[in-house]
């Protein structure tokens, strides 16, 4: 390690424990930056078998460089307000560029040599002075200190972490805080935890996941492709050749050698770019590489973390072959065999740490080698609410899984079928707008099936089940379970009633609730025609109980367009599947969403859960159709885990059970029945 004596200017190497107490600096390169040889050059250091003569006007041309000044003024920095430190480290003129070994030694050694510095000044050369109450502003959008180009380059990260000690100097030397007086601001600037920014790497190393780490680094750029990887190694604890000219590969080589040394499987949690195509009956996914091709793919894993549970310590090492990378992970099953999301050992934290989210990974497995290719559909990383620990059926039991080896995007592609039936209440209506259901078991294979449904879905194991357009605004559906490979349906099977309803633009869901629905009569003898008439009057118990609880209601009423709210007749509200144009009223979405939350409807959903329970992801998917006919449509997809509790007896326990609120509507449907028959 070179180090300058802040006094003399003189260079002078140091090796193992007889490295001193010194200074370091960082900052951003410019067009005149000096070389080691020119250092030595004007302060003849060089060796006289370098056959160099000494032009004092070559020597004053060099000292009058931005380069050679910064640098000097470093040195009298460190020795004017530090006087433990004699020496000063600058990785302009410290290191010897024209030797590919000593520049590969030092990039390994780099991060080292940070957190070992006594105090690490950080110059932002494009920051003026300023003042205390600019200072205090020194996050915001508008403010030159955020805006600095010492926050947007690759190198700068690890010379922010690693040091215990940092000192911000503006453009003439001025103080203008320290990585602890400026803590907050940073963290805002650079979306890098409080709590790493203290220097105990100990302590940031075991908190932070790989995925959040690389996060940091998701929105800095450097010179050259390979110093994407190259200035990570630290980060990492990692030590590998440098190999410049090998663009991308570079970021391949670093995450192979994190695997080699972690069972975090965070390094799986990036998004991709890549979009879907969408038509009206079907949808095409691109496969997708394992491994990330840049750090901007983690720009979405700021929050996530590592679980604290001790599955992170039993999960088996990860390991690369030539047939791909194997992972040990359960893998939750869709409606399609050869689709399935595998949960990985991380979760992501929402900004305020009031709740944790499960992280998946979308896979498609290769009917060929029986490994998976990860999809880009619904994302190429899921975070979800939905906890497949709940069901009875989790087991938990890792599978090793081969996701096979792709290094870039792939033109190859997947066609999967969306649910709808060739049939007229299945149309598009003048809204333009698809919304439909994912539904996942947690289990490896489906233990349940969907034996019928409103609106009725089409054969061929689709992927996506749709909801029925009711409104401009409602959309909703009805689904009908059984045990897989049952043949005729029995007393014991479940429904589960679906509503949606979206805000007034029109471009996103306001309020979406998933309902079960269980009659030993009225759903062991019901029919298609029945199942409408089923999921129109369910929907409309939920629109009415949120009108009768609002203080307005005869006017509110009104304006939902229901007929009449009584005892003995369920309400209309207009919604016959063509499509009405009802708006319905913020308030009344307001008062769906504490209908929700409400004690009595609370102990209802938990009566629902004693055995099997569907529920909903708190997040919708919005793909737009492109480059395909009739394209002026959006679709709206949502996760829905179909799950038992553990304990009970999957479907006994629910063939008496009904909604006390939908008792009558069920006692009406049998009355009009038995009129009819009459």
């Amino acid at each position: 390690m070179r180090l300058i004596d802040t006094k003399t200017l003189h260079s002078q190497e140091f090796t193992g424990p007889k490295v001193p107490r010194y200074a370091i600096l960082s900052h951003t390169w410019g067009d005149q930056e000096l070389t080691y040889q020119d250092w030595l050059y004007v302060h003849e250091q060089s060796p006289k078998r370098w056959g160099w003569t000494h032009i004092p006007e070559e020597i004053q041309r060099l000292k009058s460089t931005a380069g050679y000044t910064k640098v000097v003024k470093a040195c009298e920095y460190a020795r004017q307000h530090n006087s433990n430190c004699q020496w000063l480290w600058a990785d302009t003129v410290c290191i010897d560029k024209s030797s590919s070994a000593e520049l590969s030694e030092a990039i390994n050694s780099m991060f080292e040599w940070y957190r070992r510095s006594e105090v690490c000044y950080a110059l932002l050369v494009d920051v003026p002075p300023l003042s205390r109450d600019e200072l205090a502003r020194c996050s915001y959008r508008t403010s030159p200190f955020r805006r600095s180009r010492w926050f947007r380059r690759g190198w700068t990260l690890q010379e922010l972490v690693a040091p215990w000690s940092v000192v911000f100097l503006s453009q003439d030397w001025t103080p203008l805080g320290t990585k602890s007086t400026l803590a907050k601001h940073i963290a805002t600037i650079t979306s890098i935890p409080e709590s790493c920014l203290s220097g105990n790497w100990d302590r940031i190393r075991e908190q932070t996941s790989i995925a959040q780490k690389m996060s940091w680094a998701a929105w800095r750029q450097t010179t050259r492709v390979e110093d994407q990887a190259y200035c990570l190694m630290g980060l990492f604890e990692i030590n590998m050749p440098l190999l410049y000219g090998e663009g991308a590969k570079a970021f391949l080589r670093l995450q192979q050698e994190i695997i080699k040394q972690t069972a975090d499987l965070s390094f799986l949690a990036w998004q991709s770019k890549r979009t879907q195509t969408f038509a009206r009956d079907h949808f095409i996914h691109w496969e997708l590489p394992t491994l990330a091709v840049s750090p901007s793919r983690f720009s979405s894993a700021r929050h996530v973390g590592l679980r604290k549970t001790t599955e992170i310590l039993a999960t088996k090492r990860v390991f690369i072959a030539n047939t791909g990378t194997f992972i040990h992970r359960p893998l939750l099953a869709t409606l399609d065999p050869s689709f399935v999301f595998a949960p990985l050992n991380a979760e992501a934290l929402t900004p305020s740490q009031s709740s944790r989210k499960s992280i998946w990974i979308p896979l498609v497995r290769d009917g060929q080698s029986q490994g998976f290719t990860r999809s880009s559909f619904p994302a190429s990383t899921v975070f979800t609410a939905l906890r497949p620990s709940r069901c009875a059926f989790y087991k938990g039991e890792p599978w090793e899984t081969c996701l096979l080896p792709l290094y870039e995007p792939s033109s190859r592609r997947h066609y999967f079928r969306k649910g709808f039936a060739q049939t007229p209440s299945t149309k598009l209506v003048p809204s333009h707008r698809q919304v439909c259901i994912l539904p996942v078991f947690a289990s490896q294979s489906p233990w349940a099936e969907i034996s019928e449904s409103y609106p009725p879905f089409g054969q061929n194991d689709p992927l996506l089940l749709p909801l029925a357009e009711a409104s401009n605004q409602i959309y909703h559906g009805i689904m009908i379970f059984r045990d897989r490979g049952s043949s005729t349906w029995n007393p014991a099977h479940f429904a589960a009633h679906f509503l949606v309803i979206f805000d007034h633009e029109g471009d996103r869901p306001a309020y979406w609730n998933v309902k079960s629905v269980f009659r030993k009569d009225a759903i062991n003898a019901a029919s298609p025609a029945d199942l409408k008439s089923i999921c129109h009057k369910v929907t409309d118990s939920i629109l009415a109980r949120a009108s009768r609880a609002m203080s307005t209601e005869a006017k509110l009423v009104a304006r939902v367009g229901i007929q009449s709210i009584n005892h003995e007749r369920p309400p209309v509200y207009g919604c016959d599947g063509d499509g009405g144009r009802y708006v319905i009223p913020p308030r009344l979405l307001s008062a769906l969403q504490r209908l929700k939350r409400d004690p009595e409807s609370l102990v209802l959903q938990k009566a629902a859960e004693r055995a099997v329970f569907v529920e909903f992801d708190s997040h919708w998917y919005t793909f737009r159709s492109s480059g395909l006919e009739q394209s002026s449509f959006n679709t709206y997809v949502n996760l829905a885990m179909v799950g038992a509790v553990p304990g009970t007896n999957t479907m006994e326990a629910h063939q008496n059970w009904v909604d006390p609120l939908m008792e009558w509507q069920f006692e009406l449907m049998e009355r009009d029945s038995d009129a009819s028959q009459d």
